[in-house]
């Protein structure tokens, strides 16, 4: 699964399980929703408080064991893209720049500065 890449900032299975099912919610509900991501990730919708579960991950209260912070989650991911991207002739970058212009995206550091 693609997700392996962060595997070994996951502290246990159960981290691990749940990180993969709130990615598979994510991309399946096109959402950020705790309830929508629970909802389309087949081993969450089981559970009766899912979208908590969700929740808990998003906020890091239930991440005691792991590494799964916004700076290691991104430090993996670069070091995933460069070892993917390395060797490569060309590039095509697609940006869509629509989630910028939203209220509340000025409060997101890691976006380019936007227009207020």
């Amino acid at each position: 699964m693609y997700v392996a890449t962060f595997d070994t900032l996951m502290g246990d299975q159960r981290t691990k399980t749940t990180f993969a099912e709130v990615i598979q919610g994510i991309i399946g509900s096109d959402s950020l929703c705790a309830s929508q991501i629970a909802r389309f990730s087949p081993r969450l919708a089981s559970s009766q408080w899912a979208d908590k579960r969700v929740r808990r991950m998003a906020t890091g209260e239930s991440t005691g064991r792991s590494r799964s912070d916004a700076d290691s989650l991104m430090a993996a991911l670069r070091e995933e893209a460069i070892a993917r991207l390395r060797g490569e002739a060309d590039l095509t970058l697609v940006l869509d720049g629509m989630e910028l212009r939203r209220a509340g995206a000025t409060a997101q550091a890691g976006l380019m500065r936007v227009k207020v």
